[in-house]
């Protein structure tokens, strides 16, 4: 059925939502980056536990999925949305998983100390749980992917 701006078909796909969820893949990675860089230079990497070191090498694969996917999502290479998906997961995981990993399990502190957003740290972990499942979303739309395969396709 065709509407007042023509046939829909022919309409090209706009990118708003791959680029949204591109740009706020970029921001996470950083952001995301962030936790694990601090923990080994501040921390260093012999003194963890495992299942530490374990989590935070979890925030460096979020970190590097979602700054390759962003880079493949811009460039319209449709592997890219799908890194955007898993790094987005393993973002959101990283930070919802901490407590019980590290913490032993102290999620009502936890919590509260993200939800003060003092720090770089504090503020990392909360783009986690708000940036990862907004970044999630918007990859998985239906029109970010018709945007990036509409290159391969004409």
């Amino acid at each position: 059925m065709s509407g007042p701006d023509g046939d829909r078909a022919l309409r090209k796909p706009l990118g708003v939502t791959a680029i949204g969820a591109a740009v706020l893949a970029l921001g996470l990675s950083g952001l995301i980056g962030y936790v694990p860089v601090t923990t080994f230079v501040d921390v260093g990497l012999d003194r963890l536990e495992t299942s530490a070191a374990g989590l935070f090498a979890g925030y460096a694969a979020a970190a590097a999925l979602l700054l390759f996917g962003a880079l493949l999502t811009t460039a319209r290479v449709v592997a890219g949305v799908h890194l955007l998906v898993l790094g987005a997961v393993l973002a959101a995981a990283a930070v919802g998983l901490e407590p019980a990993m590290v913490l032993h399990g102290e999620y009502r502190f936890y919590f509260q100390e993200i939800a003060e957003l003092d720090g770089m740290d504090a503020l990392s972990r909360a783009a986690g749980l708000v940036l990862g499942p907004l970044t999630l979303v918007l990859a998985l739309l239906p029109s970010t992917f018709r945007w990036v395969r509409q290159r391969q396709a004409g």
